[in-house]
């Protein structure tokens, strides 16, 4: 057999962390096109393709930080939690904090979106790729 087929099995939660060191606004756009216009594409055969893990709350688990000084909890979910419900909800308080319960954390040289204001985020960075560098 020359090849195997493989599949995304559905429910299968795996964590991603994507970390960019001293880039620009537009640097970054093209990494935020590349981030999401990738999703559909992952994996061999069909069906193909991923999409972003919701809460139960229909929450993206998806956190965007930018920052000078890091700040905060990183919101990483080791690979050997198996259970979902203990993943989701480890994501979700290291992505918060105590004394904000907002979707975006503004501090001295830091900000965090979280959840939908991330997903937010990244599509405005890649409709900024698209009107910038593809449409120029």
């Amino acid at each position: 057999m020359p090849f195997k087929r493989q599949y995304n099995q559905p429910g299968i939660l795996y964590p991603v962390s994507n970390h960019a060191l001293s880039v620009t606004d537009k640097e970054f756009a093209s990494v935020a096109y590349a981030f999401l216009d990738a999703l559909p594409r992952i994996g061999s055969g069909n069906p193909k393709g991923i999409s972003i893990a919701e809460a139960h709350d229909n929450m993206p688990l998806l956190v965007v930080d930018r920052y000078l000084v890091p700040k905060g909890k990183r919101p990483i979910v080791s690979p050997s939690v198996t259970n979902p419900e203990t993943a989701i909800n480890d994501f979700i308080r290291l992505a918060r904090t105590p004394e904000l319960n907002s979707d975006h954390i503004e501090a001295s040289h830091f900000e965090r979106w979280i959840g939908d204001a991330a997903l937010e985020k990244l599509q405005e960075y890649s409709s900024k790729f698209v009107q910038e560098v593809l449409q120029a």
